[in-house]
């Protein structure tokens, strides 16, 4: 947790440094999963009728290799999650996870990226502020998934 990880080195930084231990919110990476879990088959192929609807709306499907499977990096997943939940031109095609919920991941996703290179942006003050919102960002995301894997969609 990164508040243990500041009582740890004494830093002033609330956030755990690259060269630390620790993730800024722990088992979040498991979240993506139960996404998956629910939205995809085992094999984790993307249904071809996404994929027909991002092409045909214009999106330049970059990360998609010819097995149509999930990408693995985490960012590429917040693209997919972009996508399945409804953007420009695009409506939404997920079963389950709503925009809300895919907001807040790319959200704790893009602040796991900053944590993780806080040597590339020495100049940023984390603030305790800062750090409540990413908890309450957390506390959200969970409630948020917990509502759209229990209503599902038709």
């Amino acid at each position: 947790m990164a508040i243990r990880a500041h009582r740890r080195t004494g830093s002033s930084n609330p956030l755990p440094s690259s060269g630390e231990s620790g993730e800024l919110c722990p088992g979040a990476s498991r979240l993506p999963a139960l996404i998956w879990e629910a939205e995809l088959p085992p094999n984790q192929r993307l249904p071809d009728t996404w994929v027909n609807e991002w092409k045909s709306a214009g999106e330049r499907l970059q990360w998609l290799d010819g097995s149509q499977r999930l990408p693995r990096r985490q960012g590429s997943q917040c693209n997919v999650l972009r996508l399945v939940t409804g953007a420009d031109n695009i409506r939404p095609l997920a079963r389950f996870v709503t925009k809300p919920t895919a907001l807040l991941l790319d959200s704790l996703q893009s602040i796991g990226d900053f944590g993780q290179h806080r040597d590339d942006f020495r100049e940023s003050t984390i603030t305790k502020a800062f750090v409540a919102c990413v908890v309450f960002c957390a506390i959200e995301l969970v409630e948020s998934l917990v509502r759209d894997l229990l209503r599902g969609r038709a």
